[in-house]
C-alpha cells in the first residue's frame, strides 16, 4: 500500500541519523483493513509517521459521511415535525375529525 518513505528514524535513540529498525521499533504498527482508494485488502506493517497521515485522511472521509447522514436525518425530522404540527392543529380545530394515516 505505502512504500517505506522514512529512511532515517527520528525515534531510535533520539538521533536523526539512525536507520529504521522496522519490526523491532515500538512505532512500527500493523495495519489491517481495506485500502479505500483501490479496495484491495491491506495487511502490513508501517511506521506510525506514515500511518498517522493515512488515518487522518480516512477519519476526515468518515466525518464528511457522518455529517451528511446527520443532515439527512435532520431534514427527515423537520418534515415529520411539520406533519405532526399540522395534524395537531387540525385536531385542535375539530377534535371529532377522524384522522387517516397517509404515507
Amino acid at each position: 500500500m505505502v512504500k517505506q518513505l522514512i529512511k532515517k528514524c527520528k525515534y531510535r535513540f533520539g538521533m536523526d541519523d539512525e536507520e529504521c529498525i522496522g519490526m523491532e521499533c515500538e512505532h512500527y504498527q500493523k495495519v489491517t483493513g481495506t485500502d479505500p482508494q483501490t479496495g484491495n485488502p491491506v495487511d502490513e506493517y508501517m511506521c506510525s509517521d506514515i500511518l498517522t497521515n493515512i488515518l487522518l485522511i480516512e477519519n476526515t472521509s468518515k466525518q464528511i459521511r457522518t455529517g451528511s447522514a446527520v443532515e439527512s436525518f435532520r431534514n427527515e425530522m423537520i418534515r415529520d415535525n411539520q406533519v405532526l404540527a399540522q395534524t395537531l392543529q387540525r385536531v385542535a380545530i375539530n377534535p371529532v375529525e377522524v384522522l387517516e394515516y397517509k404515507e
